[in-house]
């Protein structure tokens, strides 16, 4: 009789699976490289152009290091909103051909609610929405904003870049 329970202790722990893993904290204002947990890609300023309009995709690690995969997280105090900018540009989500992107704005910032999920943070736009960053699974692809479902591509990690 034990050895059955104790194989059946071991059966349900193998089909409950992993341990889940704990949501990140809202992310301090620093200067972060922001990777997907999901396709492991980096938020990418395109070129880093600051030029209004210009693309934000995701993409591989660029090696060497590059500045146009570093961004500016400013945290309003007390809150888990706030603003997300490359080296000058904001950005920002625009409504292009039917969906929802996300490029840089030199001169308009948008708020952005920052969500503890497991294993990161959802970037969402905030607050009249229920849309977050999505990674795409292709790199150099526009970033789409899309309704929130916690799943593992709008989960992001946010990694400090020079002591941040």
């Amino acid at each position: 009789m034990f050895k059955f329970l104790s194989a059946l202790a071991i059966l349900s722990a193998a089909i409950c699976g992993a341990v889940a893993k704990p949501a990140l904290p809202v992310p301090a204002t620093g200067k972060y490289r922001i990777q997907n947990a999901d396709t492991g890609f980096f938020l990418d300023d395109s070129g880093g152009s600051q030029n209004l309009g210009n693309p934000v995709f995701v993409q591989t690690l660029n090696q060497p290091l590059t500045s146009n995969q570093e961004w500016n997280v400013s945290i309003f105090s007390g809150s888990a909103i706030g603003q997300i900018q490359s080296i000058s540009s904001f950005i920002v989500a625009n409504n292009q051909s039917g969906a929802t992107l996300l490029s840089v704005n030199p001169s308009q910032a948008t708020s952005l609610l920052f969500v503890p999920v497991p294993g990161g943070v959802a970037i969402c736009l905030n607050p009249q929405t229920n849309s977050c960053f999505t990674s795409p699974v292709t790199a150099l692809t526009q970033v789409p904003v899309l309704p929130f479902t916690k799943a593992l591509n709008q989960t992001w990690i946010f990694e400090p870049v020079g002591g941040a």
